[in-house]
């Protein structure tokens, strides 16, 4: 029978020989090549506007291993693969700070080359590298995919710079590698960072490259994650599960699928542009920012146990178009905000405030709170930041009404009122819309149509 790999490249073999694929486009790789930008004009001019040549020749393979996928994705063989990863997708929602602490570049290397599926545990990059050998493809297919299915998420020790380049230590292997980091952070001396790193990928170039947006664990010591290497690596082989009981197998798969996509969600403390900051240690529950409870309170109110209650609020554009959303009463507005601009299909890419007017000129109206406040710019000096003031803090009763206003332009103005007051569930993701009512507008209307609805009226 084989294994679900091979089940994937004797179809693809099979479909070449019945002309399903154009034999010599796929075998010469030309077409890939070509949509992927791997037939070396791209890479050039990534190269001239100034990118570093290791981060490119992934970030062009990661292009053709997206294709590769996209194919593999819609065979029957791969349907526990698509379940997984939907899953994952719909849990984790990895679109980056404010919405999630799971970063694209994090989670599209764990949906290609982490998450095994089938009984042979393949991963996308498995399945690639079998196709390949099986149907003849070119080598550099392989030479490009097999370092990144090679690479695993790591725990690394900041030593200092090297120049531009960061200097990393493995802190299992102990190895110290010379790396570019992709999104400019560097960093301080002593960080324990948790990040994936793709090796030189040509004897011409000679470091590694921090592939992912690197996460800061910021109570991280070596000795400290060591400790929790050696205690996890001990319950895997107690458990006397399939999985191999060492670290490479922990820090790649985890314990199961998707344990380290949720640490990395319970660990989140904060973010800027081109880092995000952890706190805590994976199996100490008690050193997670936002570990689920094992037990929620039974107290109601102003009693309940400290960050345990929610917030249940309705964001209105009109009377009968609006999103009712759960929130923890411990996050941040900021946080609301993304959980409002994301329930209505927006994107996060304006600035925005909560305001205690609900009609007319609400800009002079106090407390106000802005993102303003929060960019050092000085264009909110009376206003109060919402990084750092909560739901409790700024909704502190049921029947509290505000004004959200995003995009200072297109002024979306949302009546915000808090419906009721509850408990935060175990295991159950925050926020989360429980209620939708009405069609959520375009963000961005076509102006076109605009057009095309004026001319209506006036006919």
């Amino acid at each position: 029978m084989g294994s679900v790999a091979d089940k994937i490249a004797r179809k693809v073999a099979t479909q070449i020989r019945s002309n399903v694929i154009d034999l010599c486009e796929f075998r010469a790789g030309r077409e890939l090549a070509h949509e992927a930008g791997l037939d070396g004009s791209r890479f050039r001019e990534l190269i001239e506007q100034g990118y570093d040549p290791a981060f490119a020749f992934y970030a062009q393979g990661l292009r053709l291993v997206s294709l590769f996928a996209e194919a593999i994705s819609a065979m029957p063989e791969a349907k526990g693969y698509v379940k997984a990863l939907v899953k994952a997708e719909n849990e984790y929602m990895p679109e980056g700070p404010p919405i999630s602490p799971l970063t694209a570049s994090h989670f599209n290397m764990w949906a290609f080359f982490d998450l095994q599926f089938g009984s042979s545990r393949e991963t996308i990059g498995t399945c690639i590298l079998r196709v390949t050998e099986t149907v003849g493809m070119p080598a550099w297919i392989a030479g490009i995919v097999r370092p990144m299915q090679d690479s695993r998420m790591g725990f690394y020790l900041h030593m200092g710079l090297d120049g531009p380049l960061v200097l990393l230590k493995d802190i299992v292997t102990q190895d110290i590698l010379r790396c570019h980091s992709a999104t400019g952070y560097v960093g301080e001396r002593g960080q324990l960072w948790y990040t994936r790193l793709l090796p030189p990928p040509v004897l011409d170039i000679g470091h590694h490259v921090v592939i992912t947006t690197p996460y800061v664990v910021l109570d991280g010591t070596e000795q400290r994650f060591l400790d929790y290497i050696g205690r996890e690596v001990a319950r895997m082989a107690a458990s006397g599960g399939r999985k191999a009981a060492d670290a490479e197998t922990l820090l790649k798969h985890g314990p199961t699928i998707n344990y380290w996509n949720e640490y990395i969600f319970q660990a989140y403390s904060n973010h800027r542009s081109d880092a995000i900051f952890l706190a805590g240690v994976p199996d100490l529950r008690e050193s997670l920012p936002h570990a689920p409870h094992e037990e929620p309170p039974h107290r109601q109110g102003s009693n309940a146990r400290a960050g345990a209650a929610t917030h249940i609020v309705r964001a209105a554009l009109r009377p009968k178009l609006y999103r009712d959303i759960e929130i923890p009463s411990d996050r941040s507005l900021h946080d609301l905000a993304a959980a409002i601009i994301r329930a209505y299909g927006f994107d996060l890419d304006h600035a925005f405030g909560f305001f205690p007017k609900l009609t007319g000129n609400i800009f002079t109206a106090k407390p106000r709170y802005e993102l303003f406040a929060d960019m050092a710019e000085g264009e909110a000096e009376d206003s109060l930041s919402v990084n750092k003031t909560t739901v409790a803090q700024a909704f502190p009763k049921v029947g509290k009404a505000m004004t959200f206003l995003f995009d200072y332009g297109d002024e979306w103005r949302f009546r915000v009122e808090v419906l009721a007051r509850g408990e935060r569930e175990p295991r159950k993701r925050y926020p989360k819309v429980i209620a939708s009512v009405g069609k959520a507008p375009p963000q961005y209307p076509d102006p076109d149509e605009d057009l095309d609805d004026d001319i209506d009226d006036e006919e």
